[in-house]
């Protein structure tokens, strides 16, 4: 039998059959009694929620703000983007508990979802770097679960719509998680009737320049992307994209006249060429979010410093790096600036953990077939190539930093490819600019090793004949 619930003594048009989503009422208690923050066009409560495991957790309650009653057809379309949520699972998208009714007198559920004591992005590094923290790598890797969230939606084809910083909420272990998503496309064809501080179609300054062509313009991945470049400018910078426009207006016209963000003075090279590819004007020359993740986990690596900081080689680092190597390979195409420094700053790490990730599955002490194609093409191409001027940043010079960078990983493997030294002497030449090169070709040259070595009963690392 279906009952209408009776909120603040107005008859609801919504009921609980209404929405496929679980009713969480009866076990959610001490709810705030005003709206502890304020998200947009909605308003958040803080409660309490009975779990199935018995303990009682912090819950956050969002209710979208309607100028009087919601219709039938707001209702069906909000029904829609919450069984959207509902039906995501993954650890870097906020997760959602369930509907609660009776905060609203629109008819209205409020959307439960665990509470996040660290609050969004923004305010989480604000904390940490007040608190003293080093928060330069910290912002990667929050970054890389963004993009890790986002990879999961486009899988799913599921535009976010919406992504800037207080998008993006930080769990109570740390991980960077994305929220609000659907909601932003809803808000904008519904926008006489859901009240909002900001755009309907998304925020202004985190918004691709397609959607001000005209009045129907869809957010889609593309646009996800544009705004995902923003995002990490806002990330690293501490400031909203387009900070130097005072005014909305202003955004809209730098954007209408094809202006990208501005690069604040603390993002890095490679953050940087990773935020011009997603801003491109032109939507279909931005990348998908398989490449974007796949160069931020390459920044991320090549930002570790060689001394005083571990890196730590998980399978997503590993798999980016050899996923970047395989592509050059199958073009024969040399590796860039960004996936050299982090192939280089790879080879720092212990013998043991490079060979553990960057083995054959039958041999750790085997490089991946990967890593010898490229040094073999390194080799080829060096036949044929000039000694480099100190002035030439391209064509030698990026021979010599991948032939660098793919040895400096090749010497941890005892079953390496072996070469005459007559076979290396063209690339030798390439090489002999700098000690740190000549050493590396030499001890490629007489098939030594990097590994752990017994010196009178103590096991050290060092070179091994």
């Amino acid at each position: 039998m279906l009952t209408a619930r009776v909120v603040h003594g107005e008859s609801s048009i919504a009921n609980t059959s209404t929405f496929s989503a679980s009713n969480v009422t009866q076990y959610i208690r001490d709810i705030s009694l005003r709206p502890v923050r304020h998200g947009g066009p909605s308003d958040i409560y803080m409660g309490r929620c009975s779990m199935s495991s018995g303990h009682i957790a912090k819950v956050a309650l969002k209710v979208h703000r309607v100028a009087g009653t919601a219709s039938e057809k707001l209702i069906r379309r909000l029904n829609r983007e919450i069984s959207v949520w509902q039906n995501v699972n993954h650890p870097c998208i906020h997760p959602f508990l369930g509907l609660y009714w009776g905060l609203s007198s629109s008819a209205l559920p409020a959307m439960v979802s665990p509470w996040c004591q660290n609050g969004d992005i923004m305010s989480y590094l604000a904390a940490r770097e007040r608190s003293g923290v080093d928060i330069s790598s910290l912002k990667l890797d929050l970054l890389v679960n963004v993009l890790q969230g986002l990879q999961y939606l486009h899988g799913r084809n599921i535009v976010h719509a919406d992504i800037k910083g207080a998008n993006v909420l930080v769990s109570d272990d740390g991980v960077a998680r994305l929220c609000d998503f659907g909601f932003s496309s809803m808000r904008a064809e519904y926008a006489p009737v859901i009240s909002s501080d900001s755009s309907m179609k998304g925020t202004y300054r985190w918004m691709a320049p397609e959607l001000f062509a005209h009045d129907r313009a869809r957010h889609t991945k593309q646009s996800d992307i544009w705004a995902s470049g923003c995002l990490f400018l806002e990330v690293q910078s501490g400031r909203v994209p387009y900070h130097t426009k005072y005014t909305d207006q202003a955004v809209i016209i730098a954007l209408s006249n094809g202006e990208l963000p501005i690069r604040p003075g603390n993002v890095s090279d490679p953050l940087w060429r990773v935020v011009q590819a997603c801003c491109v004007t032109n939507p279909t020359a931005r990348p998908s979010v398989d490449t974007v993740l796949q160069r931020m986990l390459l920044v991320r690596i090549g930002s570790v410093p060689e001394a005083g900081s571990s890196l730590s080689l998980d399978s997503l680092s590993t798999a980016a790096v050899l996923t970047s190597v395989s592509r050059r390979v199958a073009a024969r195409e040399l590796l860039d600036i960004d996936e050299a420094a982090a192939l280089l700053r790879i080879s720092q790490s212990g013998s043991h953990a490079i060979q553990q990730r960057f083995g054959t599955t039958r041999s750790p002490v085997t490089p991946d077939p990967s890593l010898t194609a490229l040094l073999r093409h390194c080799i080829t191409k060096a036949w044929n190539s000039p000694v480099p001027s100190k002035s030439d940043k391209t064509g030698p010079q990026a021979l010599v930093r991948t032939a660098e960078a793919v040895m400096a990983v090749l010497v941890h493997f005892p079953a390496r490819e072996k070469y005459l030294p007559s076979e290396l002497q063209p690339l030798a030449n390439l090489l002999s600019k700098e000690d740190r090169r000549k050493s590396l070709i030499s001890v490629f040259s007489s098939g030594a090793f990097w590994g752990i070595v017994s010196v009178r009963g103590v096991l050290i690392e060092g070179w091994v004949a």
